[in-house]
């Protein structure tokens, strides 16, 4: 709709309210040449201004700050009582009052002001959700800090509970006292709410219920309500306290969650998997330690109008016999905090909190239930996970895997990996169903896509065999295979690099003293940009700590996106950027650095990576790089291939040098 088809409706609308004599388009005031709303409605008496109206079909929260700066401007100039900025999809319709600051502040109106009274009315849009919130959020700039929308919540939980229960929550007398008594009353009727203190709190509150004064929560649609769970994204000031809606949906899906099934989600934040689910036809219970997330899921929750049974506190903590929970559930749900670090029993600190999440969950699963849980994609061949992977691959049954490369949350950058788990015993020919989602592709549209294939069974299969001992990427795998096949169409024998090396390890962590010049007992220290710029700058005192690289080796980098191969000409220490993979001989070492440096072998390096900011390959899963194995003679007549072409590179590189020289001679050079 463009902006003059919006004026003409509004104009319309509003003649059918007041009368055709009293809606003017673009008044002109004289002597007020700036003065020039779209709209406006005349007085009872034709002779001032009752409400002035700016239509907009672009909503954003620039231009919706500078349309609402623009009414009050004309508001003020032209005495007019009301004000209101029309959209397509909603109408926000108020009047100016003085804070208790003297600061002229926004009171909403259900409606554009008549005589026949104002009930309240129902949320027009997601449109104007955002709306409120941005001015919400604009008004307490700098004053309140990065968890508004949760501040959001508990003033809008008082509201909905103030009206349900005659509580009367007048703006002008506004004081602590009402707001311990609502907080009271919420409660004792809404547990386990337990009322939080926040800074600005009776200032808060007042702006939301200006802010809000026209609108009956209990009336708005569950679909509509979704947009209040989307002002944490839209803020994103923080990690996210809760699971996005359509990964939500997504995992559901997978599970095709129903009628009767019994769930939890022991990490619940604002409720967003558990609420989903209770529309489906599922009892739902959450836990959820962070009070401010468990207050805002309960919200939530009385939003929405679903009946989801919330416990507050420490899921890792909870006895298997805790009496809040169910004995048992046919569905879990996890999207734990990353990386969780939490204390054992012996009180010492551990980092896999979150792969506790899941053990400990796997426990409350009814026989043949199943756990779903999304976490860093790490977990599938990272050393110290490893017992973790066997835990599952021997005493469970993995069902699918979606490996989604681009970052879910951009909070963390990582790549994360979806997971369902059966409470059954596995079988070695077991095939697991997985996906992966590519690094160029939305995972908000992809990741539903891929579901729907796991279900409807057109996804492709790993044999459960194939993961033991291994990285259980299918990226990762998938591009081990290929490069297999290739290497053995051109190849007798292929083997594992680690077969073939008579070492590898890592580089040496730059030392605090290190020198500009080269010294007698000194090797220069090589990072990746030295070998770039053929240059040496920093040189290090050779002694036992000290990792060095000759002709026999061959460096290879295990940090950063780009994969670089070099074999050293010289002793050096090459830096902890580098894994050092030592061969027998000098031949060898030349032979197995240009085959590193070719699209067979890096395209198998680039799949091991991993990482959330920098890029790194892990030691172990370098030693699994698949290379051709050469006898004896075949890496001396190689070597000598190799030597003679690198000899004729540099002949031509002379040659064309000379040329150079040659043409710029011929205009003067010297």
């Amino acid at each position: 709709m463009r902006d003059q088809e919006l004026v003409r409706k509004t104009v319309e609308d509003l003649t059918e309210v007041y009368g055709e004599d009293r809606v003017v388009v673009e008044p002109f005031v004289e002597d007020q040449l700036s003065f020039r709303p779209d709209i406006a409605v005349l007085d009872e008496d034709l002779d001032g201004f009752y409400v002035v109206v700016e239509c907009s079909t672009v909503i954003s929260e620039h231009r919706e700050r500078e349309d609402l700066k623009e009414l009050r401007r004309l508001m003020n100039d032209s005495g007019a009582s009301y004000g209101a900025l029309v959209s397509e999809s909603f109408e926000y319709v108020f009047k100016l009052v003085r804070s208790e600051e003297g600061k002229q502040v926004e009171r909403e109106l259900a409606r554009f002001p008549c005589d026949d009274g104002q009930e309240r009315r129902a949320l027009e849009s997601a449109e104007e959700i955002r709306m409120k919130f941005w001015r919400l959020a604009d008004y307490f700039r700098g004053k309140i800090g990065r968890d508004i929308e949760t501040q959001l919540y508990h003033s809008l939980f008082r509201k909905l509970v103030a009206e349900r229960h005659n509580y009367d929550l007048d703006i002008d007398t506004l004081s602590e006292e009402d707001l311990t008594e609502i907080d009271e009353l919420i409660e004792e009727k809404y547990p386990p709410f337990k009322a939080q203190n926040h800074p600005h709190d009776i200032e808060f509150q007042r702006q939301v219920l200006n802010t809000f004064y026209g609108i009956d929560l209990d009336k708005t649609p569950p679909k509509l309500a979704e947009a209040f769970v989307g002002l944490e994204e839209q803020s994103k000031r923080t990690a996210p306290k809760t699971t996005p809606l359509w990964l939500s949906k997504a995992f559901l899906d997978l599970s095709e969650t129903g009628e009767g099934d019994v769930i939890l989600d022991p990490a619940a934040g604002y409720g967003n998997i558990l609420r989903e689910a209770n529309t489906r036809g599922a009892d739902a219970h959450g836990v959820e330690i962070n009070v401010d997330a468990a207050n805002s899921a309960v919200f939530l929750n009385e939003l929405f109008g679903t009946n989801v049974s919330y416990s507050m506190g420490d899921y890792l903590k909870l006895s298997q016999v805790d009496h809040s929970l169910p004995a048992e559930f046919d569905q879990v749900f996890i999207d734990p905090p990353f990386n969780l670090q939490y204390e054992k029993p012996e009180g010492t600190p551990a980092r896999n909190g979150d792969e506790k999440f899941v053990l400990d969950s796997l426990e409350r699963l009814k026989p043949g239930g199943s756990l779903t849980v999304i976490l860093p994609v790490g977990k599938l061949y990272k050393s110290r996970s490893s017992d973790f992977r066997e835990t599952l691959r021997s005493e469970y049954t993995i069902e699918s895997l979606i490996e989604i490369q681009p970052p879910i949350y951009d909070h963390t950058g990582i790549s994360t990996v979806i997971l369902q788990i059966a409470n059954e015993p596995s079988s070695p020919s077991d095939e697991i169903s997985y996906a992966i989602v590519d690094s160029d592709e939305d995972p908000e549209q992809k990741v539903p896509e891929v579901v729907d294939d796991i279900r409807l069974g057109k996804a492709d299969t790993l044999e459960l065999g194939r993961l033991e001992g291994r990285s259980y990427l299918p990226s990762e795998i998938i591009q081990m295979d290929k490069t297999s096949r290739e290497l053995q169409k051109q190849y007798a024998e292929v083997r594992e690099i680690q077969d073939i090396a008579e070492e590898i390890r890592g580089g040496t962590k730059k030392p605090d003293q290190v020198f500009e010049e080269e010294g007698k007992s000194r090797l220069p220290y090589v990072n990746i940009r030295d070998i770039q710029q053929e240059q040496y700058s920093e040189f290090l005192n050779v002694d036992g700590n000290i990792v060095r690289a000759d002709k026999t080796d061959v460096l290879v980098s295990v940090t950063g996106a780009k994969i670089h191969v070099h074999h050293p000409e010289r002793e050096i220490a090459p830096s902890s950027m580098w894994a050092v993979v030592r061969f027998r001989t000098e031949e060898e070492a030349l032979v197995y650095a240009h085959f590193l440096d070719t699209d067979l072998a890096k395209n198998q390096l680039e799949s091991m990576q991993g990482g959330a900011t920098i890029q790194h390959i892990p030691i172990r899963r370098l030693r699994e790089l698949l290379v051709p194995e050469f006898c004896k003679k075949e890496i001396q007549e190689m070597a000598e291939a190799i030597r003679k072409r690198l000899e004729k590179i540099a002949d031509l590189e002379q040659e064309q040098a000379q040329l150079q020289d040659d043409v710029e001679g011929l205009f003067g050079g010297e």
